[in-house]
């Protein structure tokens, strides 16, 4: 072990001496306006939210369409699906108008049966993507209404949202959040009524609003509960670099993903992103401002201990680390955490310790 040790450290310092990349320890300042001021109490942090929230758009993410949302025109009852076991569910078509387009996507809720009954207590909300659907159906064993949404490869409304608004130049990635927010819209809003169409709908505690997706849609699930206050606890489940392994703690002589791994044929990121390989510690923005965005509502990163396919456990533990004085700052020092399971990125993942901290 002892050789082991010290083959490692000369092979860290052979890189460092060649000029390779190795993971720099600062990461910017959370509690620290762009102007060098230090921020003061939950007023001052509300201002530094909206530079985040700027930053992360111009280097990373790309930008959120402007002015309202779209409207919610119309939700249609496609299908009852067959009541199973205990669960009931349906397929709704929900319509939004952007401007002078429609976009049009579907999505699946499924529930307790006995939640929809009259009286019943509000359920929590469960959102995951539609790849999903095993962890929503465990959600529905433990009491909560599920709701897949297209926000991943097999489904994926995000690209008509992106040409409805060409001013914006969001990517996939965020583009993906924004079809998660339009789907909270229809259901904590009032378009969705108690009955459609004949089909009785649980109704929503909105105090309990959680989102999950594994790998990249571990990604997108903690950046909309960074743009979307409405979803009060989020578990990115190996979601790795950029947003839950800081680009300072990552690179592929880590055993994780760095920017070099921006690529246009993903479209996930802004391109400008890979431009600051090698000088990552100049990138003015990172994903501990993602985290520190949720704040002081619950995050967790979920990962394997042995994944080499972004994550690596110290980038996240140092995301932790980095975003816990806002957490502490806001009265919720114990609502950001990580989570390591057994294996490498995919592999076994038990949803009941996600719904554990939910």
């Amino acid at each position: 072990m002892h050789r082991m040790h010290l083959f490692l450290c000369a092979c860290a310092l052979a890189h460092r001496a060649s000029g390779d990349f190795a993971p720099s320890a600062a990461l910017p300042p959370l509690l620290q306006f762009a102007n060098g001021t230090s921020v003061h109490g939950a007023a001052g942090w509300a201002a530094r939210r909206l530079e985040l929230r700027s930053l992360l758009q111009e280097h990373i993410l790309g930008t959120l369409p402007t002015g309202p949302p779209p409207k919610l025109a119309s939700v249609t009852l496609l299908n009852k699906t067959a009541p199973i076991a205990t669960a009931c569910g349906c397929y709704v078509r929900l319509d939004f108008l952007c401007n002078s387009t429609s976009v049009v996507f579907d999505i699946q809720l499924a529930w307790p049966c006995a939640a929809a009954a009259e009286g019943a207590a509000a359920v929590p909300l469960f959102l995951t993507q539609w790849n999903h659907r095993m962890w929503g159906v465990r959600g529905v064993q433990r009491g909560y209404m599920m709701a897949l949404y297209p926000g991943a490869d097999p489904r994926d409304a995000s690209g008509d949202f992106r040409a409805a608004y060409p001013a914006a130049t969001f990517h996939k990635i965020l583009a993906r959040t924004f079809v998660a927010s339009r789907v909270l819209d229809a259901l904590l809003g009032p378009g969705l009524p108690q009955r459609l169409q004949g089909v009785a709908l649980p109704r929503i505690n909105a105090k309990r609003v959680c989102i999950s997706g594994h790998s990249r849609n571990g990604k997108q699930s903690l950046i909309a509960a960074a743009f979307d206050e409405r979803i009060t606890a989020v578990v990115g489940s190996s979601p790795g670099s950029p947003i839950a392994a800081p680009v300072r703690f990552s690179s592929a002589e880590y055993d994780g993903e760095g920017v070099e791994f921006v690529q246009p044929t993903r479209d996930w990121w802004l391109p400008s992103l890979a431009t600051y390989k090698g000088r990552e510690n100049t990138l003015p923005a990172d994903g501990h401002m993602v985290v520190a965005l949720i704040a002081p509502r619950h995050a967790l990163i979920a990962t394997g201990m042995s994944d080499h396919e972004g994550d690596t456990t110290y980038a996240s533990e140092m995301n932790i680390a980095a975003s816990g004085p806002v957490y502490e700052l806001l009265g919720a020092p114990n609502a950001a955490r990580t989570r390591f399971r057994p294996g490498r990125h995919h592999g076994y993942i038990e949803a009941d310790d996600y719904f554990d901290w939910f």
